[in-house]
């Protein structure tokens, strides 16, 4: 039976204290798995390498809480997490629209017409296309001076924000897919 050791401590103090014992357990040939937080990904395997004055980490795998999911449900047989095309994204919207039809200043109104979902979705991918999200829209409306085009992309924000918000954490890398002009 494989011994599982959790340990849990402050972000920035953990991997200092823990190497000694990552390097013991290395040293006996257990296998070591560290989990952080998405974002410390990449530096908890730089710090790793480092401490443990070693080339790579062949048999040290970090992980993050979603990448750690998705191995669990592969080992149990379940697979990966599907994906989403296009027609399920334009279905997201659709929902996401109806739901959130008062709050919109600009959409409210026509956020049950047929084809805006579809609009919404070209227009979100484009952006994404460009490098852009949500937050870069917001800033972009506050520098426009019509009011109406302020509160229509207010709107595309608060839509992709609750589009992003829906799909986190249910695709492969906790990570929202973007769906680019060229995918579908």
């Amino acid at each position: 039976m494989n011994e599982i050791t959790i340990l849990s401590m402050r972000t920035g103090r953990t991997l200092p204290l823990l190497m000694d014992r990552i390097a013991a357990s290395r040293s006996a040939g257990r296998p070591v798995a560290v989990l952080v937080p998405e974002q410390y990904t990449l530096q908890a395997e730089q710090e790793l390498i480092e401490g443990l004055r070693v080339p790579g980490l062949m048999d040290t795998q970090v992980l993050s809480p979603a990448r750690l999911t998705l191995r669990v449900r592969e080992a149990a047989g379940g697979g990966p997490l599907p994906s989403l095309n296009e027609r399920g994204r334009v279905m997201l919207l659709s929902r996401i629209l109806m739901k959130s039809q008062k709050s919109l200043a600009c959409y409210g109104a026509s956020a049950t017409r047929p084809g805006l979902a579809d609009r919404m979705s070209q227009t979100i991918a484009e952006l994404e296309d460009s490098g852009r999200n949500p937050a870069w829209l917001r800033e972009a409306a506050e520098k426009q001076s019509g009011a109406l085009t302020q509160a229509k992309l207010r709107d595309i924000a608060s839509v992709w924000e609750a589009m992003e918000e829906a799909m986190r954490g249910r695709f492969p890398g906790g990570d929202v897919p973007k769906l680019g002009l060229g995918q579908g």
